[in-house]
């Protein structure tokens, strides 16, 4: 049995995220030159800054639509239609909400006069609020990842859901290239998301019409089950925040806009590894989810130790290349014109802590696809928060960051198993 599920719908969802993280990948080395093309260094690094601060927005979910999708799923491998039903009406009246609260912010923001508040960024005011529905909308996208995982078609989700980002890029590229101001940027990548949000959300009422896309079911009583799951959950993209983003911008305040792009520079090209760690690790979850919903334990632990077997392989593979080839690839992508020098003993630091956070993916998705992660995403977001706090006291210089990095990823690669275990010999209890 086992062997059958590798070899169809977990196989199909390598291929989608392949698909989805060779985007990523795609889109993060191409932005680079064509930004750095249209903007100088510190204006590049002006908008990166930017970018990051609507991320934290992503909270605001507080993993509710991760948490009721996950819902959706098991409920409809269990046969409980209607509530797979009710889960996702509530999420859907708690994307609307999202929703008119942004918008009415954003209205706001455009009232205020760019003089009223301090600082350089106070005048970006309305460029933060756009990017911040940019991101209400892409997260809205969990909705229909859920229609798609009820009806075993997450790899035909995951298709569609990816090309969705390379039409919101498209935009807010164009818009760059013909007007280089961060204010139309913005609205190019929200322009062209919702155009092509809407679509799909068109197209896939009418394909699936097992979940209708109604507010009728929404229950307060669904919201108040999922809310402590969901409160939970908000650890990992808090922590991921402020792992990522945060971490940018630490180093920006620390050494200028300019070093942001140096940071990102690296981290990009080192997390290449974690791409090829979440092609697995997302492709498993929906699996998963449908496991432990049909009380399959003996096969969730088989999916997970084949995974991780899987996985540590690919990014042991990557790892490896990418240290003998890194130097080859920052001169192919960089070039030697933008005044960045490549060092190896700061690329050797990224990418340690790279393949350390690839190492717990599989154990993240395990734990989040049943509902089980409260325990390792509290632990993840107190150590982001404490590396960031470390860097900021001890960051005189630049190698710094990555070395606090390696540390708080060693804990969670020896600590996730441990709490994979055990969790899923409490569920083997529980059957």
């Amino acid at each position: 049995m086992l062997n059958k599920i590798l070899s169809g719908r977990v196989f199909r969802g390598i291929g989608a995220n392949l698909y989805g993280q060779g985007i990523t990948i795609i889109l993060q080395v191409i932005s680079l030159p064509i930004y750095l093309s249209i903007w100088s260094p510190d204006e590049y690094g002006i908008w990166l800054m930017l970018s990051a601060i609507p991320a934290y927005f992503a909270l605001s979910d507080m993993g509710f639509l991760v948490t009721s999708i996950n819902n959706v799923s098991m409920r409809a491998a269990s046969g409980d239609v209607q509530g797979s039903q009710r889960a996702f009406s509530t999420a859907m009246v708690f994307c609307l909400c999202l929703w008119l609260i942004v918008i009415a912010l954003l209205f706001l923001a455009f009232l205020l006069p760019d003089d009223i508040g301090g600082g350089v960024y106070w005048s970006y005011l309305d460029v933060f609020m756009i990017l911040i529905l940019v991101a209400v909308v892409n997260m809205s996208g969990g909705l229909l990842d859920g229609v798609f995982r009820a009806n075993d078609s997450f790899a035909t989700g995951m298709y569609l859901l990816s090309t969705l980002r390379i039409v919101e890029w498209t935009g807010g590229v164009l818009f760059a290239y013909y007007t280089k101001e961060y204010l139309y940027v913005a609205m190019g990548q929200l322009g062209f998301r919702l155009v092509g949000f809407f679509c799909l959300c068109f197209i896939v009422s009418r394909v699936y019409e097992n979940i209708t896309w109604t507010l009728a079911e929404a229950s307060v009583d669904e919201f108040r089950s999922n809310i402590g799951k969901a409160v939970s959950f908000m650890a990992f993209p808090a922590g991921n925040v402020v792992s990522i983003q945060g971490m940018a911008l630490a180093v920006g305040s620390l050494f200028g806009p300019a070093a942001v792009v140096v940071f990102n520079i690296y981290r990009t090209l080192s997390r290449v590894t974690v791409q090829l760690a979440n092609v697995v690790s997302r492709s498993v979850w929906p699996e998963i989810s449908k496991r432990i919903g049909e009380g399959n334990v003996d096969s969730v632990w088989g999916l997970y130790v084949k995974s991780k077997r899987y996985s540590g392989f690919l990014i042991l593979t990557c790892c490896v290349t990418l240290y003998f080839l890194g130097s080859m690839i920052f001169d192919v992508w960089i070039g030697s014109d933008k005044g960045i020098i490549f060092d190896e003993w700061i690329f050797s630091l990224f990418l340690i802590s790279a393949f350390l956070n690839a190492g717990w993916q599989i154990d993240m998705a395990v734990l989040a696809a049943g509902n089980m992660h409260r325990e390792i995403a509290i632990r993840y977001l107190a150590g982001s928060v404490f590396s960031i706090g470390l860097v900021v006291l001890l960051g005189s210089d630049f190698w710094i960051a990555p070395v606090v990095m390696i540390f708080a990823e060693l804990f969670l690669f020896i600590y996730s198993p441990v709490v994979v275990k055990s969790k899923l010999k409490g569920l083997a209890v529980s059957k």
